[in-house]
């Protein structure tokens, strides 16, 4: 069974400030061995998750997928939840999305831990 350590800090880049229109669009990469069946984002001032940014579609382990938000979003800290084809969650707060373009997601299977970083 998958632990997940959140790793914030490791994605958290500096204070945030207001983004012009489109700077928080990002790649998300699947390298955690396991097939992502929902991925939700939600600004970070928010209390509930938006809907599934996949929708009907997956991503398999080693594919990656491009979010891109409403072009009038000026939030640079968001949260990412993802959960995994054997229902298993994991969830990462306070991401800068401003100043992150690629988040990729790792699975450790000596340590049983999920991690994410930007890149």
């Amino acid at each position: 069974m998958k632990t997940h350590i959140l790793a914030a800090a490791i994605l958290t880049a500096a204070i945030a400030t207001p983004a012009s229109a489109g700077t928080q669009d990002f790649v998300i990469l699947n390298n955690t061995g396991y097939t992502i069946e929902q991925l939700h984002v939600a600004a970070s001032t928010k209390d509930v998750w938006e809907e599934d940014v996949l929708g009907s579609e997956i991503l398999e382990d080693g594919e990656r997928t491009r979010v891109r938000f409403d072009s009038d979003e000026e939030s640079c800290l968001w949260d990412i939840k993802v959960t995994y084809d054997d229902g298993e969650t994991a969830a990462w707060q306070g991401v800068n999305l401003c100043e992150i373009s690629i988040v990729s997601l790792r699975y450790d299977h000596e340590t049983g831990s999920t991690s994410a970083e930007a890149e």
